[in-house]
């Protein structure tokens, strides 16, 4: 006997579970549903099924190699318009025995089936029962616990059907019997069927065999079936088969305690109730709890201390710490973010982010591709927009790898900045981390694609990447740090920070998706710039231009390559590598501190901002001005009026030309934003002071630093700065952000570029007054939210 699959339908109950997948190949543990079908006509020995298709169904053609699954043979209809449940059985005759006239063998047979349901039905039964009865057609029916929810079908005490109700009301309901689908039908039914027009069995060629008095019967039995046709059911159906309430075959290595694992248990210390599934390459990291009735598919992560309750984890999705998920599904290539909540029903579609401590209210649906901010409850469907998203923060674009970042989201990124600079050169470099390197080639593809030159600087740190791409006077580059997070830094001419428009016109267009393209041809080859460490280094030497004998200091880093690099160029400038004086650079070349041996007495130790204070004075000797960030400390403006010199200011995002004489000598400053070179630098001017430490210490004024983040839910900071300097006696000024002058300091208030907090920086003579003002300042923001 040949089998006729209905497969054409759009699932649109299921949305968003079937936004990018067709509904017959969404899987249930770990196998498409269309699969458990197949299986059972296998199982009775019918191999050869037509399968008629219509919504996206190359996904469909395609996952069958050869047009075979086993021993079945495969050969696919697609509609071109919805012809309805035997309008599409009768295409697929039309379809494929054109050459052949049906009619003239009414003695065949066939059965249909739909795609929709998961049942382990006696089809070999239901055909002997249809063969013995020389039915026209028998409909396989099952007793439903909710009749009104389906097609019931009438029958008298012989089996014979004597009517049809669709999906009644209570008032109208007078059987429990529903229509599973599951027909077995002679050829002859196929004269009833017009040709390319939409017909239905139930409503139309079942109520037209009864007016004709055809044999119409039912098969009744005792089995397992499941419509799926709308996400509860699917996560019910889902539960049914692992507590083996159905009779099936699940693909898998082996059982333990009750739980499948389709390959090996991944390691790690948590916690599983069965039953359970768990997919092929699967991990589950410390503390986790795995409740009974959930499947985690392939390639998915659960983080530590994270519970999962009777939830469908589609493939490639990732869960991260602490998070709580009820009865919830969770599609392909989506994120969840740390201390999130879903609750029951909730739906989040396919390459979504959920950002950290969200909170899903029972039965939403999130659309695919949207990124949801952190902090947030979603009470309603997100369909057609986004909660807005931006893209750059103070740091840059940051995020967890795989999660937020991944090289799908640099190839937009680099075909964003592609697109709005294509008449310029853009420079890429990374650290040497296999994601950071990773997430580099991704945004290159990205450039390239929109006929843009890139300059690789290689894998090296970011300092050296910066010295490159001001060197090579290139006006735009990005440097990724990343390992398990994340950070992209965009940096303008000089190595500045990017301008606000840039910033704008970057996140519109990833935001739009309207990039440019290149035909193959067009593509622009990479230039390899990964050979500037020798003038680096010259440079780096340059900045002790009297060398560096008698000074006793080694570097220490948890970058190999900063640490060999810099203990290399202070030995060559002579210095004694002794850890007389140690200076402390972080792994991205970001940040440092100096020590001296005796690291118990703090008063040997010197800070970033001392060091960086110990050099614009050093400036300030020789009569030059400077230019440096917005946010170093006030006290480097009171030193400079001391020698009569200048320091300029230039913001972190500025929307104007405000700004431009501070861009304009910075960037003949690399030292302010090279910590390399700035420790260079201390340490040449530590030789011609010739003086400790400590002296050094002396020469400048004393100051404490002390900072503070406020954050906000909504959006709210304009009202907050505006109350803060309307309605309180300050003395301030505006420039990024509010400097507020005090008797004894300064603070300095600045906006996040999420617009979702405030940072203070406080700073005063002694750390107690620094304390003082930042709390002062903290208190009258609160004061100013009304």
């Amino acid at each position: 006997m040949n089998a006729i699959i209905m497969a054409g339908g759009k699932g649109s109950r299921l949305r968003p579970l079937t936004c990018n997948i067709p509904k017959p190949m969404v899987k249930l543990c770990g196998k498409p549903i269309l699969h458990y079908v197949l299986d059972l006509l296998q199982q009775h020995n019918i191999l050869s099924v037509k399968i008629t298709i219509k919504y996206l169904s190359n996904y469909i053609i395609d996952s069958f190699e050869n047009q075979k699954y086993k021993d079945i043979n495969l050969s696919f209809v697609e509609e071109s318009f919805p012809l309805g449940t035997a309008g599409s059985v009768k295409n697929a005759f039309l379809d494929l025995d054109i050459n052949n006239n049906y009619n003239n063998n009414y003695n065949n047979d066939f059965i249909v089936l739909s795609a929709d349901a998961v049942t382990d039905c006696d089809l070999s039964a239901a055909i002997n029962f249809h063969k013995s009865n020389k039915a026209d057609a028998t409909i396989v029916i099952k007793s439903v616990s909710d009749p009104r929810e389906y097609g019931l079908v009438n029958i008298d005490q012989n089996n014979n059907i004597t009517g049809f109700i669709e999906k009644p009301g209570y008032s109208q309901v007078n059987t429990n019997t529903a229509n599973t689908g599951i027909y077995i039908l002679n050829k002859k039914i196929l004269d009833l069927i017009p040709d390319n027009q939409e017909y239905d069995f139930a409503k139309d060629v079942f109520p037209k065999m009864l007016k004709q008095n055809m044999k119409l019967m039912a098969y009744k039995s005792d089995f397992y079936w499941c419509d799926i046709g709308d996400l509860k059911s699917f996560l019910e159906c889902q539960k049914d088969i692992l507590n083996k309430k159905v009779n099936c075959n699940i693909k898998s290595k082996f059982n333990s305690d009750g739980n499948i694992f389709k390959s090996t248990k991944p390691n790690g210390i948590y916690k599983i109730n069965p039953p359970v599934y768990i997919g092929e390459n699967v991990k589950i990291e410390n503390g986790a709890i795995i409740e009974a009735g959930s499947v985690i598919e392939d390639n998915s992560i659960i983080g530590e201390n994270t519970k999962i309750r009777g939830c469908n984890i589609q493939e490639r999705v990732l869960i991260n710490d602490r998070s709580s998920l009820i009865d919830s599904i969770i599609c392909s290539g989506s994120t969840i973010k740390k201390d999130c909540h879903l609750f029951e029903g909730s739906v989040v579609g396919f390459g979504t982010v959920i950002g950290n401590s969200v909170t899903i209210y029972p039965g939403v649906k999130i659309w695919p591709q949207k990124f949801i901010n952190n902090n947030i409850i979603i009470t309603d469907n997100i369909k057609y927009s986004n909660i807005k998203r931006e893209y750059i923060d103070d740091d840059g674009i940051t995020g967890e790898a795989g999660a937020e970042l991944t090289p799908e989201f640099l190839v937009k990124i680099g075909s964003a900045l592609g697109s709005i600079t294509s008449d310029s050169v853009i420079a890429v470099g990374s650290n040497d981390s296999p994601f950071a390197v990773s997430l580099k080639n991704a945004l290159i593809a990205g450039v390239q694609s929109t006929g843009t030159s890139v300059w690789n600087f290689g894998n090296n740190f970011e300092s050296l990447f910066l010295f490159g791409m001001t060197s090579c006077n290139l006006k735009l580059g990005v440097f990724i740090n990343g390992e398990k997070n994340g950070v992209i830094k965009i940096f303008s001419e000089g190595g500045l920070p990017p301008t606000r428009q840039l910033e704008r016109a970057l996140e519109a267009t990833i935001s739009s998706g309207e990039y440019n393209r290149c035909r193959w041809n067009d593509f622009p080859p990479q230039l390899d710039m990964s050979g500037f460490e020798g003038l680096y280094q010259n440079t780096l030497k340059s900045q002790a231009p009297f060398g560096l004998k008698n000074i006793k200091a080694i570097f220490k880093s948890k970058n190999p390559l900063i640490e060999s690099t810099m203990n290399k160029i202070i030995s060559d400038l002579g210095a004694n590598l002794s850890d007389d004086i140690i200076i402390n650079i972080d792994k991205f070349g970001s940040s440092l501190s100096i020590q001296n041996k005796n690291t118990n007495n703090l008063k040997n130790n010197i800070s970033y901002w001392q060091v960086f204070l110990v050099c614009c004075l050093s400036e300030f000797e020789k009569g030059n001005d400077i230019a440096i960030p917005i946010d170093s400390p006030q006290i480097i403006d009171k030193l400079a009026q001391s020698y009569n010199t200048k320091v300029y200011r230039y913001f972190s995002s500025p929307a104007d030309n405000s700004d431009e004489t501070a861009r304009n000598i910075a960037k003949k400053q690399i030292w302010v934003r090279d910590v390399l070179m700035l420790s260079i630098k201390f340490l040449s001017f530590l030789k011609l002071s010739n003086k400790s430490i400590n002296q050094i210490e002396d020469m400048i004024p004393k100051f404490c630093l002390y900072s503070k983040t406020i954050l906000f839910d909504n959006n709210i900071i304009s009202e907050i700065l505006n109350n803060l300097t309307q309605n309180n006696n300050l003395n301030y000024k505006i420039s990024e952000g509010i400097l507020i002058d005090y008797k004894n300091g300064s603070a300095l208030i600045r906006p996040f570029k999420r617009g979702n907090g405030l940072k203070i920086l406080a700073e005063a003579s002694k750390a107690e007054f620094a304390n003082e003002i930042c709390e002062n300042i903290s208190e009258l923001i609160k004061n100013s939210i009304k």
